[in-house]
């Protein structure tokens, strides 16, 4: 067996064994493990882990090491049921019937997944030309009665020099974070137009993550590009990100190393990633 498959859940709050816990010495890990061998007819070794995106794992034996079974430890609980679909499993990996079991047993145990808490992500908000605290405190006032809670920061830079598109900005909803794209901050960039794509990502921050009439998840709903289209400046914004040679303008840093290293070093960015 070559292929290694992944079952990624999410994980959910909850008590968990600790971090600490030598799930290896178990008992009954050694006992699973027998189990699975003898029945799946494979020799591997089985370990346990506290994983809490990749819940089980194959990986195929290298350089004389026998494959390797990873295993969430919720699986040493699991009922004769969920082991035969274990080793059904290992022998046949797309085997549907036996990741049914598998998906309704993690389905039931979700609450054994601790929770990952995400990394806080780096704020730069003032740039050579345009101070996105400033931008920000601005349009959260005039548009959103100061209601907005969302920290914005200038994002990553790309590293694709060929590019036909620009992502101007993004929310992110689980970190409830805005990124402005740093090729913004260039001083033919009129201020009218950081503030729309600010006021762009501060709505999304207020409208969230929608369905459309079909059920199907809307970022952008008929009720959002109301909205957008009500705000003072937007025919003026949407003109002046359609003129193709504001676009070749924004790209020129990418062209220009000098001007690039001059305008990721005044944002504190290092390198170029993803926005």
């Amino acid at each position: 067996m070559t292929d290694q498959l992944e079952f990624d859940w999410p994980g959910t709050a909850a008590p968990t064994p600790p971090k600490r816990t030598d799930y290896q010495a178990m008992p009954e890990r050694r006992k699973l493990e027998q189990e699975l061998r003898t029945n799946s007819g494979k020799h591997f070794d089985l370990r346990i882990t506290n994983n809490v995106s990749s819940l089980m794992s194959w990986r195929p034996g290298r350089n004389g090491d026998p494959p390797q079974f990873k295993l969430h430890h919720m699986f040493l609980r699991a009922e004769p049921g969920v082991r035969e679909a274990l080793s059904q499993w290992i022998r046949q990996p797309r085997a549907k019937a036996s990741g049914s079991v598998i998906n309704r047993f993690i389905r039931q145990h979700m609450h054994l997944i601790e929770t990952k808490q995400p990394q806080a992500p780096s704020i730069r908000t003032q740039g050579r030309f345009h101070d996105l605290a400033a931008v920000y405190a601005e349009v959260n006032r005039a548009h959103f009665g100061g209601k907005v809670d969302a920290p914005i920061t200038w994002g990553r830079m790309a590293a694709s020099t060929r590019r036909r598109s620009i992502q101007f900005g993004s929310y992110t909803h689980g970190q409830r974070v805005i990124r402005i794209h740093p090729l913004l901050d260039q001083e033919f960039v009129p201020a009218y137009f950081v503030r729309y794509i600010v006021f762009h990502e501060m709505l999304h921050a207020v409208m969230g993550i929608g369905e459309d009439d079909r059920g199907r998840r809307s970022i952008h709903s008929p009720e959002f590009r109301r909205r957008e289209k009500a705000y003072p400046d937007y025919e003026r914004a949407k003109a002046w990100a359609d003129d193709k040679a504001h676009f070749r303008q924004l790209l020129l840093p990418l062209r220009n190393p000098g001007l690039l290293e001059k305008i990721l070093g005044f944002l504190g960015i290092q390198g170029r990633e993803k926005p």
